[in-house]
């Protein structure tokens, strides 16, 4: 019956600012994980996809750090919960934020994927160039975020990780 408050514990640990309290929380979540099962992953790692979603940087790098040690701790139990969700195309800017973070840190688990999320990603990435042509704006000058250029580019990125992960 103290469950509920673990969970809490361990999902607000993960987002800390301070790098010691998130490899304490994820060390905590693994043994969580091997007690509870998937349970634990589906408690803790949509509120850090959540966080993904945020328009605060800060919010975005926590939710971020969070997913890399959840990631790093139990590769095998996270990546098959999360890289479903995060593969639904067209993928959204805070699906490839979350997927830059994972992708650093999922090691061989990520590859067994790699059929769900590259395509989906480029799909993506053809998507956004073919909205940006639409638009007239492929290479615009303009100093001002594009929030078409930004996704494109996190998909970039998350799509560059991917592959040097399956080359290493």
């Amino acid at each position: 019956h103290f469950l509920p408050q673990l969970i809490a514990a361990v999902r607000t640990g993960l987002c800390d600012s301070e790098q010691a309290v998130r490899e304490a929380a994820a060390g905590s979540f693994k043994t969580l994980e091997r007690n509870i099962g998937t349970q634990a992953v589906q408690e803790i790692a949509p509120a850090l996809l959540q966080l993904m979603r945020s328009a605060d940087a800060a919010e975005v790098a926590q939710g971020q750090s969070g997913l890399r040690e959840l990631v790093s701790q139990r590769p095998h139990a996270v990546v098959p919960f999360l890289l479903p969700q995060l593969s639904k195309t067209p993928v959204s800017l805070p699906h490839a934020r979350a997927l830059t973070a994972v992708a650093s840190v999922a090691g061989a688990s990520l590859h067994t994927h790699l059929d769900l999320c590259l395509p989906a990603l480029l799909a993506s990435l053809y998507l956004e160039a073919e909205l940006a042509e639409a638009d007239g704006k492929p290479n615009d000058p303009n100093p001002n975020p594009n929030p078409t250029l930004t996704l494109t580019l996190a998909l970039t990125q998350s799509l560059i990780l991917a592959l040097q992960l399956t080359l290493t």
